[in-house]
């Protein structure tokens, strides 16, 4: 028990240094390894019987956190990163005029300022004026999908051309993902072997792509046919809700070791817009200093695992607390090289590591 506690005690109090980062980067460091201290939470206890072992547990998180980031993206962006806003509107392809008129809409708002300016852009592209009138048109499209592809009537024909517009947008998303990191760790293979890492490489740009290209398309294919499923009526909100959870499970086109990085990834981004909409309704009151709480928390978790079990972290993080921190000091066991780079075990496997012990009674020392 003693060595646990000092651990944890050891990575909480290295949480402090969360006070020498900018004020406006601490809410996000702490939430980054909130999640990862969640993760190997959640690991250690399927593991050990505590929790049951979910299938595809990668992308249920990724379903789960897509609702929220879509919901938020939607119609509550404020409670975003900028910078991921800006990357979310990007890549949603669609102008910012259109989807606060589509959120207006949903909600029956038909005479707003920015349902105004929508229809004045119709008027300049020689269609409809739209009004509550126009729920339904005689060819059976609804409302809303004069709004998310005015010049085209075919829902599943706009959703071809707009994976193919996603899919060069994704390109330059994931070009420097791989190659950057090639060139400047991996140059020699490179030079060596370059029919071999170029291919790979491609493969892999390939794969994210078309990963993000399907996340966005998906979801808003779902919600141009919200109206199917019965979801124009009231809560609005359901149409992010179905298009969110369903658009998360696009990850499974990842490689299996990136999934979970992907959804912790988009899963810190929910957490953060879930606490900012508690606060905008006043659910819950402000904290102070909450995040550095959190932070050394997390870290009093992370340094816990590290020593004591570090069969639970992924190679990536073994590897980086290993160059911070050094060896696991004289416990028994500690691995030398971590776990295995398959960073991503599944969660239904036992753990290939075993978990390291403490000798209660270490060996005297020979002369």
């Amino acid at each position: 028990t003693r060595p646990r506690v000092r651990c944890c005690v050891a990575g909480a109090i290295a949480g402090l240094s969360l006070l020498a980062v900018p004020q406006d980067s601490r809410v996000g460091i702490s939430v980054f390894f909130f999640v990862r201290a969640l993760e190997m939470l959640c690991k250690w206890s399927c593991w050990n019987g505590y929790l049951p072992r979910v299938p595809y547990a990668d992308g249920w998180v990724m379903s789960l956190a897509s609702v929220q980031v879509c919901w938020a993206a939607l119609y509550n962006s404020t409670t975003l990163d900028s910078s991921y806003r800006v990357f979310m509107g990007h890549h949603s392809g669609k102008p910012l005029l259109h989807r606060a008129a589509y959120c207006d809409l949903r909600q029956g708002n038909y005479h707003t300022d920015t349902v105004n300016k929508y229809n004045a852009w119709r008027v300049s592209q020689n269609l409809p004026v739209l009004d509550q009138h126009h729920n339904h048109f005689h060819d059976n499209t609804s409302l809303i999908c004069h709004v998310m592809h005015p010049h085209s009537r075919s829902c599943w024909l706009s959703f071809i051309k707009f994976v193919i517009e996603a899919y060069k947008r994704a390109i330059p998303v994931y070009l420097p993902v791989y190659f950057i990191p090639t060139v400047l760790f991996s140059f020699k293979k490179l030079l060596l072997k370059p029919h071999v890492v170029i291919p790979r490489n491609l493969i892999n740009l390939m794969r994210s792509s078309a990963f993000l290209a399907l996340y966005c398309s998906t979801g808003w294919i779902t919600m141009c046919h919200s109206n199917r499923f019965g979801l124009t009526n009231h809560p609005y909100y359901l149409d992010a809700i179905v298009g969110g959870g369903l658009a998360g499970w696009a990850v499974l086109l990842e490689k299996p070791h990136r999934r979970i990085e992907l959804a912790l990834y988009v899963f810190g981004h929910a957490v953060q817009s879930f606490v900012r909409s508690l606060l905008q309704k006043r659910l819950v009151s402000p904290i102070k200093h909450f995040e550095l709480l959190a932070f050394c928390v997390s870290c009093g978790v992370l340094m816990h695992f590290y020593i004591i079990a570090p069969h639970v972290m992924r190679h990536s993080y073994f590897s980086a607390f290993k160059f911070l921190f050094g060896f696991g000091g004289v416990l028994e066991g500690f691995p030398s090289s971590g776990p295995s780079k398959d960073d991503d075990q599944p969660a239904n496997e036992a753990p290939t590591t075993p978990t390291t012990t403490v000798p209660a009674n270490p060996p005297a020392k020979t002369n």
